[in-house]
């Protein structure tokens, strides 16, 4: 007999957290959609770092090739040179290279979060009534 009655106190008291869960999901997706923007956000600066370390070594390049063109053919000084300065862009070729994959790298780990923030806002909004991002404004 206490079973019996025990069952319906117990279905309350599970409906109860159930209530309370579902409450508390709302603050947990903002703390959640709050850290993800965060990494988006340091992403975007090592992304802006990135690409200005690529424009100086862009620079560095198109200055090199300027020596390179300017020098004269002739003696074995000029020469060895200009063997210094084809050393020098392939070192930094290589670096841009290095740093062409590291933007890849940063792109396809942003993608992700950034489909998941997307999706974490328009369920958040969904729970709170708000409108989603595809709703016209």
């Amino acid at each position: 007999m206490t079973s019996f009655l025990s069952a319906p106190f117990e279905l309350v008291w599970q409906l109860g957290r159930s209530a309370r869960a579902l409450a508390e999901l709302p603050v947990a997706l903002e703390q959640s959609l709050r850290e993800t923007n965060a990494l988006i956000a340091e992403t975007r600066t090592h992304l802006t770092l990135l690409a200005d370390q690529v424009q100086r070594m862009m620079e560095q390049l198109d200055k090199m090739a300027t020596v390179a063109d300017r020098l004269v053919d002739g003696t074995r000084a000029i020469a060895e040179i200009a063997q210094d300065a084809k050393l020098e862009m392939a070192s930094t070729s290589e670096q841009i290279a290095a740093a062409n994959r590291s933007l890849e790298q940063i792109v396809r780990l942003t993608e992700p979060i950034d489909r998941m923030s997307k999706k974490v806002v328009d369920r958040l909004l969904r729970v709170t009534g708000g409108r989603g991002s595809d709703d016209p404004a």
